[in-house]
């Protein structure tokens, strides 16, 4: 995603949007993926192909939503909350202009020939959006996975911040931090009842985490700005907390 002007980007750009494409429409066109010699056609045909039949569905424009035929509504049954629910599968948005100005930016590039169009982060882009398509569906676990990882590191390094900061405290001044940390909240107790309060910090495990945001899962863990130590709990980790703490008690739910 990151590494769209590199040597080769071009044409492994070329590669991944034509196989992509063939994929999506062989699911949905049986047979209209490849030419009369049984060869996959080019990622501009294949664009081609499905504004053309898309066009003969009443669907014209330069963002096409490709939903699946005779989709099955989501059966609802018994689930784990926050964690199973069934959904439907979201169309594939195929941007056919877009893509079709990135492969007039990579042609010439692909033959050795200089390029007035630059390969842009948006052409990268709409070829992610294909992976959406159920045929495929393989690139967003890969980026969630890589995401994931980076914000450990990220919140590593502020871990490892707030503990230096934290050492250069005195008992004292930690203490009146604890207590002054109560003055961030609402005055109003009824106010103050309905914010979402304080947590304990990890880091200098005092109740004086203010937080901003809790978990989308529901478990209840809080984001935000420790007012002892500084440590910051991303919106990112307590997700990623909350999404380990439901898998590891999912029992419960069964």
């Amino acid at each position: 995603m990151e590494d769209h002007d590199v040597p080769g980007a071009a044409g492994l750009f070329e590669q991944a949007l034509c196989n992509g494409l063939a994929v999506i429409v062989e699911a949905r066109w049986p047979g209209s993926e490849v030419d009369s010699k049984g060869r996959v056609k080019s990622a501009k045909v294949l664009l081609e192909v499905i504004a053309a039949e898309e066009a003969r569905a009443g669907r014209i424009g330069p963002v096409l939503a490709l939903e699946e035929p005779g989709a099955a509504p989501p059966v609802v049954g018994e689930c784990i909350p926050y964690w199973d629910e069934s959904e439907s599968e979201p169309a594939v948005h195929v941007e056919i202009a877009v893509l079709r100005e990135a492969l007039r930016a990579t042609a010439p590039r692909r033959h050795g020939k200089l390029s007035e169009k630059p390969l842009e982060v948006k052409h990268i882009d709409s070829l992610a959006k294909l992976d959406t398509h159920p045929a495929l569906n393989s690139l967003h676990g890969e980026y969630g996975e890589l995401s994931v990882a980076k914000e450990q590191v990220r919140d590593l390094w502020r871990r490892h911040q707030a503990e230096n900061y934290l050492g250069m405290l005195s008992e004292a001044e930690i203490g009146r931090r604890v207590l002054a940390a109560q003055d961030l909240l609402p005055f109003d107790p009824k106010d103050r009842l309905i914010s979402l309060g304080l947590q304990e910090c990890p880091i200098c495990d005092q109740e004086s985490l203010l937080v901003e945001h809790l978990d989308d899962f529901g478990i209840g863990i809080g984001a935000g700005t420790c007012f002892v130590c500084g440590y910051y709990r991303s919106e990112a980790v307590v997700d990623e907390a909350a999404w380990q703490f439901t898998w590891l008690n999912r029992w419960k739910y069964e």
